[in-house]
């Protein structure tokens, strides 16, 4: 078994992770945490693949991916990529457990040279106050929902013509809901290349091309019928096998 994949001393769940009230309908996301906790524990960082925790787990490489980027954005683990220099390939991804849960980012921060990621992205100043970091907090969950928000409806806009605004609430409020139950902005993509696959050219369907129709309660359906329109599976998150 390679370094990267030797669990050291334990596997530590605490408390705020075992009892999300989101993680408790997903079990197996807590598991997630506790091995990569433990995978962690040595250097303050991992680079298993999916492909090793889905075995581990029990679980596709899609759902390692879902929980991960679960995790990645109720802000219980950081994830930094490493790209190659001369092909800007992806070369390693690396997680690691936040020191101080709930600061969400989630964006996937980037290395280009050879050093080895920092762990000290996620720790909190010691120094600040209790009210500060509160503050903080709803600061970054905003910023982060705000640009995925554009990047969404941007995206919308430019594959079916339309002129969505990412500044509507009732679109913001979607989106971030969706975000907050573990789909990320490639899941929104998908689920935009499908409906507009199968309602563009329906007169009577394509009035539903929009927020609210897409980034509603049906928005996981909509996500996985990606088959049934001839799309290609989708890679929402780096496949390290």
């Amino acid at each position: 078994m390679s370094e990267e994949m030797q669990p050291h001393y334990y596997m530590n769940i605490p408390a705020f992770v075992w009892d999300d009230k989101d993680l408790l309908r997903k079990p197996k996301a807590i598991l997630l945490y506790g091995h990569i906790s433990t995978l962690a524990n040595k250097k303050g960082y991992c680079w298993a693949t999916n492909e090793y925790f889905g075995k581990r787990l029990g679980i596709s490489k899609q759902s390692v991916v879902n929980y991960i980027n679960l995790l990645v954005c109720k802000g219980y683990i950081k994830r930094t990529i490493k790209y190659k220099k001369e092909t800007k390939q992806v070369e390693k991804r690396f997680l690691s457990i936040c020191t101080t849960p709930g600061i969400a980012d989630c964006t996937t921060p980037s290395i280009n040279d050879d050093t080895t990621p920092g762990i000290t992205d996620c720790t909190d100043n010691n120094t600040r106050n209790n009210n500060t970091s509160i503050n903080n907090k709803k600061n970054i969950l905003s910023s982060s929902h705000s640009t995925a928000a554009h990047e969404i409806v941007d995206y919308l806009n430019s594959k079916i013509g339309t002129h969505y605004r990412a500044t509507t609430r009732k679109t913001q409020s979607l989106i971030k809901a969706r975000m907050n139950e573990g789909f990320t902005v490639d899941d929104f993509k998908i689920v935009i290349d499908n409906k507009a696959t199968e309602w563009s050219k329906d007169e009577r369907m394509s009035k539903y091309l929009r927020p609210e129709t897409l980034f509603g309660t049906k928005f996981e359906s909509y996500l996985n019928q990606q088959s049934r329109v001839g799309k290609a599976e989708p890679v929402n998150d780096f496949n390290f096998d």
